[in-house]
């Protein structure tokens, strides 16, 4: 109960915060190095952790579009104050 409802503050936490994160390999880009940057929009809890979060771009061209970002591709997160 205790360890959801921590993670439950941590989800509202994280939502509205700004990332840099790398694509997946699976993703093919064309810099695998590249920092895209993003607005978190949701968090996803998977087995007590969470384990992803939703993200909309704020890269130029592609405003609108959102992804799905696991932890491991998360380089940097930012308050967006």
């Amino acid at each position: 109960m205790i360890r959801e409802i921590v993670l439950n503050e941590i989800s509202d936490i994280l939502d509205s915060l700004l990332m840099l994160n790398v694509l997946q390999l699976s993703q093919r880009p064309a810099n695998p190095e590249k920092l895209w940057r993003g607005k978190i929009t949701a968090t996803f809890i998977h087995s007590d952790s969470i384990g992803a979060v939703q993200v909309d771009s704020l890269e130029t061209g592609y405003e609108g579009c959102n992804d799905l970002v696991y932890l491991y591709q998360i380089r940097a997160i930012e308050s967006n104050a």
